[in-house]
């Protein structure tokens, strides 16, 4: 059994196969936007179209050098315009030494007034909302020192302040 298109008297062999035919008859009515291909400047209604056509013809028709030229000009326009950090090095050695506070050690004094109002505002789980912004603050780095990395994990990573060492701990006397 043939099915016949209505609108360009196309026929196809399956039922599924008019019905994608006759979404192409719907996108060109709904739509007025074309899509160009890069290489032939072959014209399509849908842009995913388009884009398999050019993975084809690609390959076939390179990229026009003068796009290449055009392309390549405005990568070096834009670099240009972006201060340049390369060409100011210097031969210096920088020793940053982060020391990393031992659970139980960490310095409220850190924390900015907004941060107490709202750890205050958490009422019976302030203990809880405290540590959380002690230990997870990311202007107050010296204080990471342990990473839960799964939740149903009985094991987290914790950083061991006297030898600086990374050590797997229980999950339950770390946090007690």
């Amino acid at each position: 059994m043939n099915f016949n298109c209505e609108l360009c008297n196309k026929v196809f062999k399956s039922k599924s196969g008019l019905w994608k035919h006759n979404l192409k008859h719907t996108i060109k009515n709904t739509t007025n936007k074309t899509y160009d291909c890069r290489y032939c400047n072959r014209k399509f209604n849908i842009k995913q179209t388009r884009w398999a056509h050019e993975q084809k013809c690609k390959q076939t028709n390179p990229v026009p050098l003068e796009e290449q030229v055009k392309k390549l000009t405005e990568k070096v326009k834009n670099l240009e315009d972006k201060p340049n950090i390369t060409n100011n090095t210097t031969n210096n050695t920088n020793n940053i030494q982060l020391i990393i506070n031992a659970r139980g050690t960490e310095d409220i004094g850190k924390l900015t007034f907004e941060e107490y109002r709202e750890i205050l505002n958490k009422k019976l789980n302030c203990i809880t909302h405290m540590a959380e912004k002690l230990n997870f603050n990311k202007s107050i780095p010296e204080n990471h020192s342990y990473c839960v990395t799964a939740i149903n994990d009985k094991h987290a990573t914790v950083i061991n302040p006297e030898t600086n060492t990374i050590s797997k701990t229980d999950k339950e006397s770390l946090f007690d």
